[in-house]
């Protein structure tokens, strides 16, 4: 039953329901409708970072980055190295190690 339904309603134009003017009832065949869903914006991390009394923001990074991808940020930031950065405050969501291959979003 629910199959000769659907092809009614992807066939030819249906009959017209008891009680429904016939000018309300379409004359051509429906047409099938491609239904796509937007993308999922990628999502962003805001991070302040404290270096020499001074604060640093780092608004919209997409949680994609690595923590290598950070420090090479913080860098452009305060011209200190990546091997001498000490990122302090940083936790993954299973408290597992950070790593510089450690994603934002993770």
């Amino acid at each position: 039953m629910v199959s000769a339904n659907l092809v009614d309603l992807l066939g030819a134009a249906p009959a017209p329901a008891p009680g429904i003017p016939e000018a309300l009832v379409p004359t051509a065949p429906l047409k099938r409708v491609e239904v796509r869903m937007p993308e999922e914006a990628p999502r962003r991390v805001n991070l302040v970072a404290k270096w020499r009394n001074q604060l640093i923001e780092l608004l919209g990074l997409d949680e994609s980055l690595t923590i290598a991808d950070l420090k090479v940020i913080v860098e452009a930031e305060t011209a200190v190295p990546p091997a001498r950065q000490k990122l302090l405050g940083l936790k993954t969501h299973d408290k597992s190690k950070l790593t510089d291959a450690t994603v934002l979003g993770h």
